[in-house]
């Protein structure tokens, strides 16, 4: 919800696929999200418990591929950049991909204003309102969720359950990273000793 990111694995874009597919190949094709009902936390957490953590730092996310560089392949502006710094930190993972793998540290450097302070900002905010929601204010909040319910093979009810617990789940593992941030960070917060506008000073 409130993002255009993953539009690419979208239950109702699958279907269109299996749909298309199945009328090319005049087939039962099928197009499945195996990780349909895990955050990209529970992911990075699956890859380190399977103990295959250090391969995390061989992939990439960022959408800047123009300015890729092989010591720091992920800029730390992009959503991309984002979601998957919060969910190495969220699965505490950090020690399989340290931060200076990114150009700009999430945590600590300075965001300047525009487009990427405020996709922070949003996300953070998203983030912690769903933690604190139940399904009701959820789906009042974020109609757009329903489009996904004709698209997933369950009951309605239960496919609206699950997709309220996936993403109260991502809220509460984007939460849980902040805080341990904090905690970590705590002498230079009290100091200000952080730039003004990086994410634990926002």
């Amino acid at each position: 919800v409130g993002s255009r990111a993953t539009r690419t694995t979208h239950p109702r874009v699958l279907a269109c696929m299996r749909r298309l597919f199945s009328e090319v190949t005049g087939t039962a094709f099928g197009v499945e999200n195996p990780f349909l009902w895990k955050t990209k936390a529970d992911v990075v957490a699956d890859i380190v418990k399977a103990g295959h953590g250090a391969m995390i730092d061989y992939s990439i996310s960022c959408t800047h591929t123009r300015k890729y560089r092989k010591d720091q392949p992920h800029c730390g502006m992009c959503s991309q950049c984002i979601d998957r710094r919060f969910a190495v930190l969220a699965a505490d993972a950090a020690q399989f991909e340290p931060d200076d793998r990114y150009r700009h540290k999430l945590l600590t450097d300075p965001r300047d204003e525009g487009e990427s302070r405020i996709m922070l900002a949003s996300y953070l905010e998203t983030a912690q309102q769903v933690a604190a929601m139940d399904i009701t204010a959820f789906y009042n909040r974020y109609g757009e969720a329903v489009r996904a319910l004709p698209h997933i093979d369950l009951p309605v009810d239960d496919a609206a359950k699950r997709i309220f617990d996936l993403y109260k789940r991502h809220g509460e593992q984007i939460v849980s990273a902040i805080e341990a941030a904090g905690k970590a960070h705590m002498g230079q917060i009290i100091k200000r000793s952080l730039p003004e506008s990086c994410t634990l000073r926002l």
